[in-house]
Formats: structure tokens, C-alpha cells, sequence
């Protein structure tokens, strides 16, 4: 079939069809239709001499349709229940007048008497969730009433529709133009921008209203931070609708405001994404204490808000040095001494780890000594990596750390130790 390039109008319904990259040499084709639908009559008639849509129980099956994409002259194409998602490629396809991408079963009247046969363009079952590719198919007509009476209709009912800004963008649309949009999780400028500037080009808009009703928080509450640096995670919130159940609402603004302790936010005003949810993350004031920051949506005079709490915390510093000297058979070393700058809170203790910790025993006001007087000309020294430090040199490798604070506020700091035993005349 792929070298039949002079082709104008190409029907292949209901023949179980799957692989359709053949066509995409046939460029004069201005019709084309790969239904699981049949044409023809029913029960001996033909209604105006109109072909009338039967279900003949037989589906073509095609999912990729990028072979049409150099198709540019058609005027008519039906694609009505072949299973396809992705539209993409009827973006070049800026000469159609009739387009049928639905699931059509049983016979399809026009309402007018013995008028013809309605056109439809009608996505009510096919899975596709985005429709940017036809925003540029400004000659669309979805429904041809006789009597030169034109009233086009867009049915995108019971998708997974979003983002309705194409059909905005969309130049073909206007004045007595329907569309449907029951069912779908459109977005808050879906609902509250777009919907408007499409009812002020005329055209009459039928969808699931929507309104922001829960926000909850998600995660990033109660972190703790030094006083002038940024949280390791951001504070997330999420909003739903009122629905049952509840489904995620994308595109709400979302405000975010310090409200206690200083500090600075990466973002303030922040719209859900697709999963309805918004981040910001704090960097805490430069005082030590708790942060507060509050989360708002504010819709038709009603406020959600949520608050995150956080403290700036410093941890204690040492203010000892990390080298000590011992002669041999003694067991002092010497004390080890850290403080916390936060006038709150105290150093509680120390304790010791590493490679040679064994040795050693520390106190809780930082004493440190031997647990055992050592022997120059017998060295316990183990070989340690962190510094790396050969065995048996007398120069024993242990880490510290300092414990400051209370509950919430309970702050760590470490400081590697190396204590070198020397000798004496015996």
C-alpha cells in the first residue's frame, strides 16, 4: 500500500489493523479513516444518503500514530477506537475540519429530523490526557447541524485533562462553541483563568467545578539546624478538593511565611504541582531558638493554613587542642573542653570512640587518661586509618565527642584525638 501515492481518500475500518507506518508515503491522502467501526446501513435505509456509524464488534488496535504527522492535507481523519494516547502528532494537521479520535458503539443521529449525520469530535474514553497538540487545528468542527446552522462541540469528558490552556490558545474557537469537560481533574487556572477567557470568546464551557478544601502538611516539620543555614529538607504541603475522595488539586497558590525566629524562604507564593503539592525551604534566622512558618491557601474569602515548626541549633565546638603528650607510666592525659555557644543549653558529656578508645577512659567533665599506665618500650597502639597511623608507633588515635543539650535540643560534635606516649630514662 505504501507506494499507492496518489491516494485521496483511504478507508481501512474495522480490518484489526496494529502497524499503520505504510501510510506515512501517502501524502495526497485528504480522508482518512482507521475506525473499528463499519459504514453503511441499517435495516435497508440510509438515512439522507448519509452513512450512518455501525458497530460491527471489530477493532483496529494502533497506538502509534506518527506515521500521520506528514499527512498535512487531510481534512477528515477517525481514529474512533483504535486505543491511541498520544495525539502529538496531529499537530501538523492544521487542515482538518473533522476529527474523531472517541469510542463510538451503536448508531450516532444528528437531532435535527431528517438532517444528516452529526460531526463528532469526541474524546470521552480514549486515554489521553494531553491536548496541546490541537491547539493549532483552528479549522476544527466537532458536530455539522444541517440547515447551515453550525454548532461545534468538543467532548473531553472523563479524561485525565489537566492543563485546558490550548484550547485558550486555540483561534478556531469562539462564538457558539461547546465544550465538555465533565470528569476531568482540571487544575485551579484551569478552572478559575482559563474557563473564564473561554466564556468571554462566547462559548459555552460544561465541567466539574472544583474548589481547594483540605491542606495538609507532608513532611519537613520539626528539623532542627544551625542558626543561619538552610534546612537539610524542604517543608511540603498538599491540597485536595472536596471530593469523594479527595483528589489532588494541581495549580493552587499556596503562600508560605516566616511568622517566628526570622530566617528567609527560597519561595513564598508556590503552585501545586501535578500531585497537589508545594515546597519552600527555610533558612533559619541567625538567633538561636524556634522558627515558625506558616502555609496558606485562600479561596472565595475561606483560609487553609498549616504551620511548620523548626529550632536553630548550634552544636558545641571544642576549645582544646587535639594533640597530647605522656610520658610513659602515667595514666593522666589531660581534659578535653568544648562549649555551646547557645546560652540555653550546656555540655552534658563526652565519650570516646575509635581505634583506640579501649585504652582510654573519659569523664563527663572531660577528663581523659589511660586505663592502664602504657610502656614506651611495649607500644598498645593499634594501626588506625582515620588519620592513618602505623601500629605500635606510641601514638594512640581516639575520637571524642561532646554531648550538649536536652531532649529536642541535643547537639553532637566529634573531634579525632591523638595522644603520643614518650619515654624516660629507667
Amino acid at each position: 500500500m505504501s507506494g499507492l501515492t496518489k491516494l485521496t481518500t483511504l478507508i481501512l475500518n474495522a480490518n484489526k489493523i496494529s502497524n499503520i507506518s505504510a501510510l506515512s508515503r501517502l501524502t495526497k491522502l485528504t480522508t482518512l479513516s482507521l475506525s473499528s467501526h463499519g459504514t453503511g446501513s441499517i435495516l435497508g435505509r440510509r438515512y439522507e444518503g448519509q452513512a450512518v456509524w455501525i458497530s460491527l464488534g471489530v477493532k483496529n488496535t494502533i497506538s502509534d500514530i506518527s506515521a500521520l504527522s506528514g499527512l498535512t492535507k487531510l481534512t477528515t481523519l477517525d481514529l474512533t477506537n483504535t486505543g491511541i494516547s498520544n495525539i502529538s502528532a496531529l499537530s501538523r494537521l492544521t487542515k482538518l475540519t473533522r476529527l474523531y479520535l472517541g469510542n463510538q458503539v451503536g448508531v450516532i443521529w444528528s437531532d435535527g429530523g431528517s438532517s444528516g449525520l452529526a460531526d463528532l469530535a469526541d474524546l470521552p474514553v480514549n486515554s489521553i490526557s494531553d491536548i496541546s497538540a490541537l491547539s493549532g487545528l483552528t479549522k476544527l468542527t466537532t458536530l455539522d447541524l444541517s440547515n447551515n446552522s453550525i454548532l461545534r462541540l468538543m467532548n473531553l469528558s472523563g479524561n485525565s485533562i489537566s492543563d485546558i490552556s490550548p484550547l485558550v490558545s486555540n483561534t478556531g474557537l469562539g462564538s457558539e462553541d461547546n465544550v465538555h469537560l465533565y470528569g476531568n481533574p482540571l487544575s485551579y487556572p484551569s478552572i478559575f483563568t482559563h474557563i473564564p477567557a473561554l466564556k468571554t470568546k462566547g462559548m459555552t464551557v460544561s465541567f466539574t467545578n472544583r474548589v481547594p478544601t483540605t491542606l495538609t502538611k507532608v513532611s519537613g516539620d520539626a528539623q532542627t539546624g544551625a542558626p543561619g543555614t538552610a534546612l537539610a529538607n524542604p517543608f511540603v504541603v498538599a491540597v485536595k478538593d472536596g471530593a469523594s475522595p479527595a483528589k489532588t488539586f494541581a495549580g493552587v497558590p499556596v503562600t508560605f511565611a516566616v511568622t517566628g525566629g526570622g530566617g528567609t524562604l527560597s519561595a513564598t507564593s508556590v503552585a501545586t504541582d501535578a500531585t497537589g503539592r508545594a515546597q519552600t525551604t527555610l533558612t533559619l534566622g541567625t538567633t538561636s531558638g524556634t522558627n515558625t512558618v506558616t502555609a496558606t491557601v485562600t479561596h472565595a474569602g475561606r483560609t487553609l493554613t498549616q504551620t511548620f515548626t523548626s529550632v536553630g541549633n548550634r552544636p558545641p565546638t571544642f576549645t582544646s587542642a587535639a594533640t597530647f603528650s605522656v610520658v610513659e607510666n602515667t595514666t593522666a592525659v589531660g581534659t578535653v573542653v568544648a562549649t555551646d555557644a547557645d546560652t540555653q543549653d550546656s555540655v552534658t558529656g563526652y565519650t570516646l570512640s575509635g581505634t583506640d578508645s579501649a585504652k582510654f577512659a573519659i569523664t563527663n567533665a572531660g577528663v581523659l587518661t589511660f586505663a592502664a599506665s602504657p610502656d614506651y618500650e611495649t607500644p598498645g597502639d593499634l594501626v588506625s586509618t582515620e588519620p592513618a597511623n602505623a601500629a605500635g608507633n606510641n601514638e594512640y588515635i581516639v575520637v571524642v565527642t561532646a554531648t550538649s543539650g536536652t531532649g529536642a535540643r541535643q547537639t553532637t560534635a566529634t573531634q579525632t584525638l591523638t595522644i603520643t606516649v614518650t619515654d624516660v630514662n629507667e
